[in-house]
C-alpha cells in the first residue's frame, strides 16, 4: 500500500517529538557519570561509618572485621574525658574517664574523684588525719577536715582509757598485798578471787590464817595471827603485819613470817619446819637450809 508523502512526513515528525521528550526528561546526576557517583571515589564507601570509616575498606577481603578497629589507638576520639578501647566483637567503645578504676570519675571531667591516680582516694572513704591528703575528696585535708577535730593528732581529746579487764585476766595490780588490800572487798589483781579467798591473802589455803589483822583461829592455843598469811616481796610489805615483828621470807614462801631470831633461832626453825629449814638467818630473820 502506498502512503502519501504527507502522511510519511507527519509520522516522522511525531516520532521525532517523542524522542526529544524522552531524552529531555533525563537529567545528569553528577558531572557525567551514569550512576551518580563521584569520579575517583569508591561507591561502596559510606563516608565515615564504623564499617569502614574515611579511607577504610571494609568490603570483602578486609581484615578490619565488621566493626573496623584493630587497636585502642584507632578508637581515640580526641576527648580527654573518655577512655576509648577497641573491643573484639563490639568495635570502639568509649566510657567516662576513671583512670584508677575505683568507680569515681575524674574531677577534671565533671566527676568527684580528686585524685584519679590513687584508688584509695575517693568520696566515701575515711579521712586519715595526718597523711597530708584529702582522702575523702571533700576539699579539706587532715586537720582541716571536720571529722579530724576530735582526733588527738589535731589537738582533740585523747581516747578514753580501756575498760578494766574481766576477772581472771589480771587487774590493775599483780598481787593483793597487805591487810588493806585483803579486807577491801575488791578483787584488786583481777584473778577472780578477792580478799581471804585469794592466795595472796591466805598463803596456806582455806584452813590457814588470813591477812586481815585478826586471829582467825581463836582457841587453838596460839595467840599470834597473820603469820605466813600475807604475800610479800620485801620487808616493806610486812610493815604492820602480824602480832609480832615479821620479815618477808623471800627465799622460801614470799610470805610475812616471824623473825626467827626473835622466836628461838635455830630451834624454832628445826621444830617448825621439821628439819627442812634448820638454820635461822639472823640478818633476814628467815629460816634457811643448813
Amino acid at each position: 500500500m502506498r502512503l502519501s508523502r504527507f502522511r510519511v512526513s507527519s509520522l516522522c515528525l511525531f516520532a521525532l517529538v517523542g524522542t526529544l521528550l524522552g531524552c529531555g526528561a533525563r537529567t545528569p546526576l553528577t558531572d557525567g557519570t551514569e550512576d551518580g557517583s563521584v569520579p575517583g571515589r569508591d561507591a561502596s564507601s559510606d563516608g565515615g561509618g564504623r564499617d569502614g570509616g574515611p579511607g577504610r575498606d571494609a568490603g570483602p577481603g578486609s581484615d578490619l572485621g565488621p566493626i573496623g578497629c584493630r587497636s585502642d589507638a584507632e578508637c581515640d576520639d580526641g576527648d580527654d574525658c573518655t577512655s576509648d578501647v577497641c573491643v573484639e566483637g563490639e568495635g570502639c567503645v568509649a566510657t567516662p574517664r576513671d583512670d584508677d578504676r575505683d568507680g569515681a570519675l575524674n574531677a577534671a571531667c565533671g566527676g568527684d574523684d580528686c585524685d584519679d591516680s590513687n584508688p584509695a582516694i575517693r568520696p566515701g572513704v575515711d579521712e586519715i588525719c595526718d597523711d597530708r591528703r584529702d582522702n575523702d575528696c571533700n576539699g579539706a585535708a587532715d586537720c582541716r577536715d571536720m571529722v579530724c577535730a576530735v582526733n588527738p593528732v589535731c589537738g582533740g581529746p585523747p581516747p578514753p582509757p580501756p575498760p578494766p579487764p574481766p576477772p581472771g585476766d589480771g587487774g590493775t595490780v599483780t598481787r593483793e598485798i597487805g591487810i588493806a588490800a585483803c579486807t577491801n572487798l575488791v578483787d584488786d589483781d583481777g584473778d577472780g578471787r578477792r580478799d581471804c579467798s585469794d592466795n595472796d591473802c591466805r598463803g596456806f589455803g582455806p584452813m590457814g590464817e588470813c591477812c586481815n589483822g585478826v586471829d582467825d583461829t581463836p582457841g587453838d592455843g596460839d595467840p599470834n595471827f597473820d603469820l605466813f598469811a600475807c604475800r610479800c616481796f620485801s620487808d616493806a610489805d610486812c610493815a604492820g603485819v602480824g602480832s609480832i615483828e615479821t620479815s618477808c621470807w623471800t627465799r622460801s614462801f614470799s610470805l610475812c613470817g616471824p623473825r626467827c631470831n626473835f622466836v628461838g633461832g635455830n630451834r624454832f626453825c628445826r621444830e617448825f619446819f621439821a628439819g627442812s629449814l634448820e638454820v635461822c638467818d639472823a640478818a633476814t630473820g628467815e629460816c634457811v637450809e643448813g
